[in-house]
């Protein structure tokens, strides 16, 4: 029901495009980024990340070569790239689609609707 209210107020605005476009005003460049350092921190202290490098590295690393740590440190390293390429991806296609979205407040509120009458 949240979700129905909330769609029919963002499909006839009372006076949030004061809100709007006061919020446009400020800087987009900190905007942009601080969904990257979020996305970025909660991927390096993941414990399930952390964990998952501890016990399925182990198999890969050749204990017989003299710096088992270099060769773990290196799969760590390739695997947080592969993971920082991918969540790059993500985090900027969302900014955009957000940015899309706060355009297009009709078909937002359409989407909110169809899901809170999914619900």
């Amino acid at each position: 029901i949240k979700l129905i209210i909330a769609a029919y107020q963002t499909f006839f605005p009372k006076q949030s495009s004061q809100c709007v476009q006061i919020k446009k005003a400020t800087s987009e460049t900190v905007e942009s980024i601080q969904p990257f350092r979020t996305a970025l921190t909660i991927s390096v202290l993941n414990p399930k990340a952390i964990l998952f490098y501890l016990s399925f590295f182990v198999q890969f690393v050749d204990p017989v070569y003299p710096y088992p740590a270099l060769t773990f440190a290196l799969l760590a390293l390739i695997l947080q790239l592969i993971s920082m390429t991918y969540l790059s991806i993500l985090i900027f296609s969302g900014v955009k689609l957000a940015s899309y979205f706060n355009q297009n407040y009709k078909l937002t509120a359409g989407g909110v609707a169809s899901v809170g009458i999914l619900f």
